[in-house]
């Protein structure tokens, strides 16, 4: 006799000392071994050839797959440790031996710990693990099908040709082992734990599949990204521990994913507190909410997609607007209806409406907007930042748009106002004061001075009184869209002191502002000119 049984029996005995008392299992197959032991003393008559199932089991030994069987032979799909005379798929008699011992350690009953023996995994291996694993979910099922069928006595006409097809798609797959599927593979007493080995298969490869899809985005999906390895590191945790609840097997699949997100973790510094350890475990029969986290990530990604899709569409339709209103040559007040809206979609959807997106689409001609009715909240809270972003900035900062007041072509009904209220100041209520805005339309209307009052939310009109009753004020301008205070109000305090009020209810631009003025006071603002006018003509006393 070899030396090399004595001491694999030294080595099987040592594993079985240190597990016996706690695996139940294991107790389980000591039993059956003690029979095999039994019946093999038994006076039987010897085979002249290697039966099939020794053939798959040298061949498994080997480190190889059990070669598919002949078409019609049901030797690869019988029990395997099973009592003679057990009925086939084809419903006969089929004498088979005892069952023989385990494949080697180094094949079915490898640690979690030797994970550190796998070669290095790289993003490129995600894909074949990812196929291997979907393929071992489905072979595990073929045998839960398989034993629940031959168990119950009934046959399973198509588990032949299912096993075939199995096996050809295992061989198409490099580094392929369907344990599960193999003649001498556990055969657990409660089939519940295959149905978990599959389960937890179908998570890990749920996980592996996002993962690859996030890692093809941008780095600005970081979060995402970090959740899908933490459920990809619980997932790979779980299947290693249904596999072991199993025994007697060793599956390499949450090894290579084990030293992955090692080094997935270490490169891109991602913390994975949980489910690293083998003294923290994931719960494999937890796999159906795992799954359900996982597909809940890929919906959310999804839906982040969508989401971006239109909000990308709606930025298409505000610059295809916007080139037709910059043309100006007409009213476009169709083209600012469509940027309106579209721009209310965008922060409807959750972008912030400080974007830079926004913002830089429309700075150019903010001030060009004109009277299109009540603008809705979105696309007031867009104004309103866009103010912000303006007054935080210095006059002299070139960057800015506002600079392009500069070099903006007057109308006509500029040079009327600034006729009428030329060399006296006037009054601007609402919104943010905005350096390049004042200068501009002070320069275009001729003002003395144009004093911008930082209209504050809730603030009384009375704060507004001193700089209306100014006696170089000739005219009060009221952005209504910018101000929480109501026209009446407003208009009473200017009443009282005789000074016209004038709404301004689009932008700040000097040919919309200047229109408005002649629109709503031109008359007032004649008569005071015209009784100027006498007053510098009377001659002295």
């Amino acid at each position: 006799m070899s030396d090399a049984l004595p001491e694999a029996l030294s080595e099987l005995l040592g594993h079985i000392v240190f597990r016996v008392k706690a695996d139940a299992e294991l107790v389980r197959r000591l039993r059956s071994l003690a029979e095999a032991f039994l019946s093999a003393t038994d006076e039987r008559p010897q085979q002249a050839s290697p039966a099939p199932e020794a053939m798959e089991s040298a061949a498994a030994m080997a480190g190889t797959e059990p070669a598919a069987m002949p078409r019609g032979s049901t030797a690869s799909l019988a029990p395997a440790e099973v009592t003679p005379s057990v009925p086939t798929l084809a419903g006969r008699a089929h004498q088979v031996s005892a069952a023989p011992p385990l494949a080697p350690v180094d094949r079915f009953a490898a640690p979690f710990a030797r994970a550190a023996d796998c070669a290095p995994v790289g993003d490129d291996d995600l894909p074949v693990i990812e196929a291997r694993c979907r393929l071992k979910a489905e072979a595990a099922r073929w045998h839960l099908a398989r034993r629940r069928q031959l168990e119950h006595g009934a046959e399973f006409p198509q588990a032949e040709t299912l096993y075939g097809q199995i096996i050809a798609r295992a061989k198409a797959l490099p580094d392929c082992f369907l344990w599960m599927c193999h003649p001498r593979g556990p055969r657990p007493a409660d089939l519940s734990l295959m149905e978990t080995v599959a389960g937890c298969f179908d998570a890990m490869a749920a996980g592996i599949e996002l993962v690859r899809d996030l890692l093809a985005e941008s780095d600005s999906l970081r979060d995402p990204f970090e959740q899908a390895v933490q459920l990809l590191a619980e997932s790979t945790s779980a299947l290693q521990g249904a596999v072991e609840q199993i025994g007697g097997v060793i599956d390499r699949e949450p090894h290579h994913v084990f030293q992955w997100l090692k080094m997935t973790g270490i490169q891109k510094r991602i913390y994975l507190p949980r489910f690293m350890r083998t003294d923290d475990p994931a719960d494999p029969g937890c796999w159906p909410d795992l799954l359900g986290r996982i597909e809940g990530l890929k919906d959310e990604r999804q839906r982040r997609q969508e989401r971006e899709r239109r909000q990308e569409a709606a930025l298409n339709r505000i610059r295809y607007h916007l080139k037709a209103i910059a043309r100006r040559d007409g009213e476009h007040c169709h083209d600012w209806e469509k940027v309106v809206d579209a721009v209310e979609q965008l922060v409807g959807e959750g972008l912030a409406p400080s974007n830079r997106q926004i913002r830089e689409l429309l700075l150019p001609v903010m001030d060009d907007l004109p009277d299109v009715g009540e603008l809705p909240p979105g696309f007031r809270l867009v104004l309103r930042e866009m103010d912000r972003f303006l007054a935080a900035h210095a006059p002299e900062d070139p960057a800015l748009i506002d600079g392009a007041r500069s070099r903006e072509k007057y109308n006509d009904l500029v040079q009327e106002a600034k006729r009428l209220v030329n060399g006296r100041s006037a009054v601007l209520i609402g919104g943010i004061p905005r350096p390049r805005a004042q200068e501009s339309l002070r320069v275009a209307l001729g003002l003395y001075e144009l004093y911008w009052v930082d209209a504050r939310d809730h603030e009384p009109t009375s704060t507004f009184e001193p700089a209306i009753t100014r006696a170089d004020v000739a005219v009060v301008l009221l952005a209504i869209r910018w101000s929480s205070h109501s026209f009446g109000d407003v208009k009473q305090l200017c009443d009282r002191h005789g000074k016209p009020l004038v709404r301004l209810p689009a932008g700040y631009s000097p040919n919309q502002v200047a229109a408005q003025i002649l629109s709503q006071c031109s008359h007032r603002l004649s008569g005071a000119l015209q009784g100027r006018d006498r007053l510098l003509e009377r001659p002295a006393e």
